[in-house]
């Protein structure tokens, strides 16, 4: 994706993610496999049949949901067998554009320590109010080109 539209982009995904990022998901401790298909009164057996598998093997799929070792597809299969969907999706702790400045702050303050600490030894003190202005132009121009530099100390 071309560097311009990098932040644009930011901004859609947030707006499609943003409404789930205050909700807490709280995963059965069954798996929701086992949880669903024990509440809507199906057994393992029945719901191994309309699967095309035997019973142990969804003993299994359920096990390795609860494990968290299920793979996507298997868990589509299962769900589509019950009549549901998977909603895989990942919700950051906060938007996008927040995380972005955040790191473009910590990467410029990080830098410009060196930079002054480089300057003082040479005699060439920078003054603090030049030193904000530097650091917040710095900041501006790291978060316009969307810079990746920002994620090398991760």
């Amino acid at each position: 994706m071309k560097k311009k539209h990098l932040k644009i982009a930011r901004k859609k995904v947030w707006e499609k993610i943003e409404p789930f990022s205050h909700m807490n998901f709280h995963f059965p401790k069954n798996g929701w496999v086992k949880t669903i298909r024990e509440i809507l009164s199906i057994t393992s057996y029945q719901l191994a049949n309309k699967l095309n598998i035997s019973q142990a093997s969804l003993i299994r799929l359920e096990q390795r949901e609860k494990n968290k070792s299920l793979t996507l597809k298997s868990l589509e299969k299962a769900a589509s067998a019950l009549n549901c969907r998977v909603e895989y999706i990942l919700i950051p702790e906060k938007s996008f554009e927040d995380k972005f400045e955040e790191r473009a702050k910590k990467y410029a303050r990080n830098l410009l320590a060196k930079t002054i600490s480089s300057m003082e030894l040479e005699d060439q003190a920078v003054n603090e109010s030049d030193s904000k202005m530097h650091y917040e132009m710095l900041v501006r121009k790291l978060v316009e080109e969307s810079n990746s530099e920002i994620w090398n100390d991760m």
